[in-house]
Parts: C-alpha cells; structure tokens; sequence
C-alpha cells in the first residue's frame, strides 16, 4: 500500500511592480535544501488549500495578500509524493517589508530575472514558466487593484481618530497606503508606520495609534502627543477613559496634565461633573493664557458655568 501524497499549498505573490516572491530553502532544510521555491507548506489538519497558503505566507514572510488568492493551478508529482497547490495574489508590500521567518532567503524578484542562476524545487520551474505567461499574473503585475473592502473595526466604533480609518491626503483611489499600514500593523512594525505618518499618510498614523492602543504603551502616546501632536493627546485620553473610573480617572487626568497641559480641559469636566467646580474653574483660568489651548478652555469653563454645576 502506497502512502498518500503529502498536501502542500504555495503563494504566487506579485508585488505592485510586477516582482515575484521566492523563497531560498536554508542548507539544513530535510527535502531540496538550497533550492529556490515559493512560500508555503504542509496543510494542517482541518485547513483547506487556501488557508494553509496564507497561513504559511505569515509564517514565513509575515506577508499578507491584498485580497483573496486566487488557485492558479494544481500539480501532482508522485515521484516526490506531493501534491502542489499554488495559489496567486497581489500585495502593497515592498522589500523592506518582508520579515523572514524561515528559509536562507525571501526576496521580491522581478519577473524577467526569475530563473537567471536559480536551481528550484521540483515542479516549481514549470508552473511558474506558466504563470508568468499567464493572464492571472498579467492582472496581478500591471492592473489596478480591487477596491478597498474598508477597515472597520468595532472595537473603535466611537473614538475620535480610531474609528476615522478612510480618510488619508495621500490615498488613491484604491486605499493602497491604507492596505500597506494595515499590514505594518498586522506586523507590529511602528517604526515603518511612524515613517508613513511623517510622509503625510493620515491612515499610518492612525494604525500607529491602535498599535500603541493596543499594546498598552502609554509612554510612547505620551511622547508623541508631547512632542505637539494633539491627536496623540486624545487618544491618550480615550485609552484612559476606557482603563480608569471614577477617582482613578481623575487621578491619571492629573498626572497626564503635568506634562500635557490639555488633559486640563477633561480633568476640569471630571471635576465639574464631582461638583468640584471652583478647582475646575480654575485649572481652565490657568490654561485661558496658554495660545493652543486658551480659546477652548474658556469654551469649556462657560459650558461649565451654564451647566450651573454646585460648588
């Protein structure tokens, strides 16, 4: 009795200027060592083709496709015991963005330099000799990509910037920054994100701000909202209203507010919803003469008044 062929499922991932994804094997790899292929792997239990494709793909390049992979063939090689089930798909990505997780190597390569001094995997020759003649790589490599789907996220439904993830100066009609920044931030990456920001992508800082949100790192919001950024403040804010409560809140609006002197304005609310109205009045009187801050702070301090909060 024969044992069945092993399931493997492998990426065709281009990147936007037509370059294909290959993969090195290391020299201590137990089949085909020092050998050029495509990301991918072994199915696991339970996964279909297509998910152990993108599975593999993150494990081993922490790259994501744009949009869902398409299967561009499937090969049989009973020689080897293999079944070979290559999928295709486009990314944002760029060489600086790919973190390698496995293998001597993993680099874009452009398609006319494919095969130039590469020994590959066996099969791997003739179906990318196929695909880059094909139809699906000519749409891939040099069409438009599909509209972004958007980048909803409930959990952010109601803060000010988190929630606000489709608007960016330097978007295209595609979003295709907002798909790069969502893959940095899918790999963690603020220092790629930071760099975004700094070009003008409102949608890298965004993610940077969810990034920070999420990973609890306070004292990096705090350094960006003091070095002048005010939506880093309000983040700050937001993240500490959903952490503390009560006299805790109030006691980290505090602490907040000797380094960032707008925490002032949600500090005097507190106080003012505590009745603690005259130490609210006068933390706004002592931020009327601060030039960023002094027209919204008397805003807040006539809300107050005509709220009519005891003293």
């Amino acid at each position: 009795m024969t044992d069945p062929l092993i399931q493997i499922s492998l990426v065709l991932l281009v990147d936007r200027s037509g370059a294909l994804l290959l993969q090195l094997r290391d020299s201590q790899a137990p089949n085909f060592p020092d050998r050029w292929g495509l990301p991918g792997g072994h199915r696991e239990p339970g996964e279909s083709p297509e998910q152990a494709a993108r599975r593999e793909l993150w494990e081993e390049a922490m790259l994501r496709p744009d949009d869902e992979l398409g299967l561009f063939e499937v090969q049989t090689l009973p020689e080897h015991g293999l079944v070979k089930h290559y999928f295709s798909g486009s990314t944002c990505a760029v060489p600086e963005d790919v973190i390698l997780g496995e293998g001597a190597a993993m680099v874009f390569v452009p398609a006319a330099e494919a095969f130039d001094g590469r020994e590959f995997t066996p099969g791997t020759v003739e179906v990318l000799t196929r695909f880059l003649a094909s139809a699906q790589y000519a749409r891939l490599a040099g069409g438009e990509p599909q509209p972004y789907p958007g980048d909803d996220d409930d959990r952010y439904a109601d803060w000010t910037y988190l929630s606000d993830l489709y608007v960016c100066p330097l978007a295209d009609a595609h979003r295709t920054c907002h798909r790069r920044a969502d893959l940095l931030l899918a790999q963690g990456r603020d220092d790629a994100l930071r760099a975004m920001t700094d070009e003008g992508h409102r949608c890298a800082f965004v993610r940077l701000m969810r990034l920070l949100v999420d990973t609890n790192r306070v004292e990096d919001l705090r350094q960006i909202a003091a070095a002048g950024d005010d939506r880093a403040t309000l983040t700050l804010y937001e993240y500490l209203s959903r952490r503390y409560a009560g006299d805790d809140l109030t006691a980290a609006l505090r602490r907040e507010a000797t380094v960032l002197p707008r925490m002032n304005l949600w500090l005097a609310g507190r106080l003012a919803e505590a009745r603690r109205t005259d130490e609210a009045l006068s933390l706004l009187e002592n931020l009327t003469a601060d030039p960023r801050y002094g027209d919204e702070a008397r805003r807040v301090r006539q809300r107050i008044l005509a709220a009519g909060h005891g003293r």
